[in-house]
């Protein structure tokens, strides 16, 4: 492993003692800005537009507080707020960075990967009302880093027979999000339509996100071959506030690409990624912390890109405790060939400290589709800190035990360095 996380880890331990000595704290303190997105409905999957702009605005607590930062941010955060009071349009921005080395490889031993996304909510009508016309959208650019190849495809060259990351991918700017949502009954039912990224909809998993690990090998649609951002539409209802069943629909273009125009894909080639999701959970209002689900996905064969037909399985089991303690079961079975894992399960937990900071593990087996190879064992441990209300980092490890596609190596260290600059 080359000393670049050695480097990045040295700038970041030179960088802190000007952070710390802003103001130093003993205990955290409360956010002091909101500018409207609070009033967001917190819906979708971890990453989705909804989510992070309502995370923005309900988190209260950080460890130091940069009154340099906040003066120089206040002009954008009263901006902000006048958008969405007077005209219901709320807006953020981000920048994720990846570092990722490896002990051992089969070609490259690191790779590093950046994110800047900027996103958009708007209520066109009914603000304040059961039900609302809203519309999203969600600007990204996904580059490399200085290095040979994306985090994304860092796996292929280690050997894994699973990815050590997702989304830190390379290729440039793009659209993620641009779609009409459409909400009733207070948001319990609703549907979308535009440009969609599945992965805000498809058996999402709140602990792997952007903000705190990896768990990509581990947990992340290991056995669910989801497609790329494009166009396409999905729709949900939960029946009851409490103790509610629920069922989640959507279909996409298999052939989508986040930075194409997709209509031509969309229209005449004619092949599809769609689902449907069973679940059951408490309450409407604590949907992404406890939920029982499962996901049946079917994709139609990609006779230019050479694809088969492929379809699957999925559960997932997750429970917060006391605000605290999260456990989760995930498992899956596929079938078609189109993913390297036919068949995962992965068990895992969650450590809340605090309003930010998160202590995770998880532990998860995936048996190859060549039954040539053999089946592969991740351990995953991570820590998300936020330093500021602004920047967190996260550092990671992924052990992997027998790697499938990398026979010579019994196990290999995968060493992770994650940064996010949220405003």
């Amino acid at each position: 492993m080359k000393p670049t996380l050695i480097v990045l880890l040295a700038l970041l331990g030179a960088s802190a003692p000007d952070a710390y000595a802003d103001e130093p704290l003993a205990a955290p303190q409360p956010r002091l800005q909101r500018f409207g997105t609070e009033r967001v409905r917190a819906f979708g999957g971890p990453d989705s537009v909804n989510r992070a702009l309502h995370r923005q605005g309900t988190e209260k607590e950080s460890f130091f507080r940069l009154h340099v930062m906040e003066r120089a941010l206040r002009p954008v955060y009263a901006f902000k707020e006048r958008l969405s009071t007077r005209h219901g349009l709320t807006l953020g921005t981000d920048y994720n960075a990846l570092y990722q080395g490896a002990t051992a490889s089969l070609g490259e031993d690191e790779a590093a990967g950046g994110v800047f996304r900027l996103y958009g909510h708007w209520t066109a009508l009914g603000r304040g009302t059961p039900t609302t016309t809203e519309i999203l959208f969600r600007l990204e650019n996904r580059h490399r880093l200085g290095s040979a190849v994306a985090p994304e495809n860092f796996g292929t060259e280690i050997g894994s027979l699973l990815k050590t990351a997702n989304s830190f991918a390379d290729w440039g700017w793009g659209i993620t999000n641009l779609q009409w949502q459409q909400w009733f009954e207070d948001g319990r039912v609703g549907f979308a339509l535009g440009q969609v990224d599945l992965r805000d909809w498809v058996d999402t998993f709140d602990l792997s996100n952007w903000r705190t690990a990896l768990l990509g090998a581990a947990v992340t649609y290991p056995v669910n071959p989801l497609v790329s951002p494009g166009l396409g539409a999905a729709w949900f209802s939960y029946f009851r506030k409490y103790n509610t069943p629920y069922v989640i629909a959507g279909i996409g273009d298999a052939n989508g690409k986040a930075y194409e125009f997709g209509f031509d894909s969309f229209f005449r080639q004619k092949e599809y990624y769609s689902f449907v999701e069973l679940g059951w959970t408490p309450s409407f209002d604590s949907k992404n912390d406890k939920n029982v689900r499962l996901t049946y996905w079917h994709q139609d064969a990609r006779k230019e890109a050479g694809k088969p037909e492929g379809w699957g399985l999925s559960f997932s089991a997750a429970w917060k405790f006391q605000k605290r303690w999260a456990p989760f079961l995930r498992g899956g079975y596929a079938e078609g060939g189109l993913i390297a894992s036919k068949t995962a399960l992965v068990a895992g937990l969650g450590l809340h400290r605090r309003s930010h900071d998160l202590l995770g593990v998880a532990l998860g087996w995936a048996r190859p589709y060549d039954t040539a190879l053999r089946d592969q064992f991740t351990l995953e441990l991570f820590y998300r800190l936020q330093i500021s209300q602004h920047i967190g980092i996260t550092p990671d490890v992924e052990l992997i035990l027998d790697p499938s596609n990398n026979p010579g190596e019994d196990w290999i260290a995968v060493f992770s360095l994650r940064t996010q600059i949220a405003l």
